[in-house]
């Protein structure tokens, strides 16, 4: 039985650790979907003078979960009348999706920023604004990769060291 309590808390430090590490691992990969987006955002907007309805169900098709539903989403919420504007949207969308994401706060400083001036200034304007949100996040995934470089091995390792420590205070 002991043996049985022992494997079970060790696989729990296990799953902990590789969890962690995982979050590590997914937010420079996810920073990088979205700067792809971003850029096919770009060229609906600026390129092909689409309305930002049309513009994010595209998006929602190229784009890689969980940001293809996201998207979909706020394509579906600005077609309802009386949803409110795309920042309204934007926001409310993201606010919705963060959980599922592994963006930290800084990256979500720079979606909010960004969606102020979605759908409120001319194509120019918002070419602009996409450039900067897309900058910033090109910044925040280098930092992203060398907190991953750093931090993701060194998780999982605790995970299961942790767990292998309590098993031998246990015994």
């Amino acid at each position: 039985m002991q043996l049985i309590g022992a494997l079970l808390v060790l696989i729990a430090g296990l799953w902990a650790g590789l969890h962690m590490a995982s979050r590590y691992a997914n937010r420079p990969k996810q920073l990088r979907q979205l700067r792809h987006a971003l850029q096919r955002l770009e060229t609906e907007i600026v390129y092909g003078y689409t309305p930002l309805s049309e513009a994010f169900a595209r998006l929602a098709i190229h784009a890689a979960p969980p940001f293809a539903s996201l998207f979909e989403r706020m394509s579906a919420s600005l077609r309802q009348s009386g949803s409110g504007s795309a920042a309204d949207c934007w926001e409310r969308e993201w606010s919705r999706a963060w959980e599922y994401t592994a963006l930290r706060a800084t990256d979500r400083e720079v979606l909010l920023q960004l969606g102020r001036t979605l759908g409120v200034s001319d194509r120019e304007d918002q070419m602009k604004h996409l450039h900067l949100a897309m900058r910033q996040l090109q910044a925040e995934e280098e930092t992203a990769k060398e907190e991953q470089a750093r931090y993701e091995r060194m998780w999982r390792s605790l995970g299961l060291l942790g767990a292998a420590l309590i098993v031998i205070l246990m015994y």
